[in-house]
């Protein structure tokens, strides 16, 4: 099935695996951005099949990943290294971002930073597209600042706790002197 991903100089309606399949055979030492994108784009289609096959929304689950394995070996597709494809599949999702991204990169990081490990790793760092974190990383961070508001709560709950168990352990002991003080007379 032939779609539209929008990449650059990219010929409308062209078989996206295809696309994916010429770019990863020209890939090499010279990484190259455009065809990453091409692989990119064909590794979200089979994305979208296998979401497809299983009548499902979320990636997730044996039968997702069996159908997605099958669809990425029928298109010779299979070789990518996992993690590179979910580093792929990460940043055809944030493409817009990461392009605008990109367009602020000099020159010389623009030319080292083709590989997708290292794209995603150096725009995921950058400061400049904080403001930019999906809604999702966003939840996450209120909800882990709600567990440490939480457990500070708590930690600062069992401290007084401490402290009067450290208190009526000297008064115990200060208690305990007096008795062995006025046992100690009588004798």
């Amino acid at each position: 099935m032939a779609q539209d991903f929008g990449l650059p100089g990219q010929v409308s309606r062209i078989n996206p695996y295809a696309l994916a399949r010429d770019a990863l055979a020209q890939i090499g030492a010279d990484d190259n951005w455009r065809k990453w994108m091409a692989v990119a784009a064909g590794l979200k289609r089979a994305r979208e099949e296998a979401l497809s096959i299983v009548g499902t929304t979320r990636p997730v689950g044996a039968a997702y990943c069996k159908a997605f394995g099958e669809i990425l070996k029928r298109e010779k597709l299979n070789k990518i290294d996992s993690a590179v494809r979910s580093h792929l599949l990460q940043i055809i999702e944030n493409l817009e971002k990461i392009r605008e991204w990109r367009a602020k990169l000099s020159e010389s990081e623009r030319q080292r930073w083709t590989h997708p490990t290292s794209v995603w790793r150096h725009w995921s760092e950058s400061a400049r597209h904080k403001k930019h974190l999906p809604k999702e990383r966003a939840k996450m961070a209120k909800e882990i600042d709600e567990e440490l508001e939480i457990a500070l709560a708590e930690n600062e709950r069992l401290r007084q706790e401490l402290a009067r168990a450290i208190e009526a352990k000297e008064w115990a002991e200060a208690e305990l002197a007096k008795v062995q003080q006025t046992v100690h007379r009588t004798r």
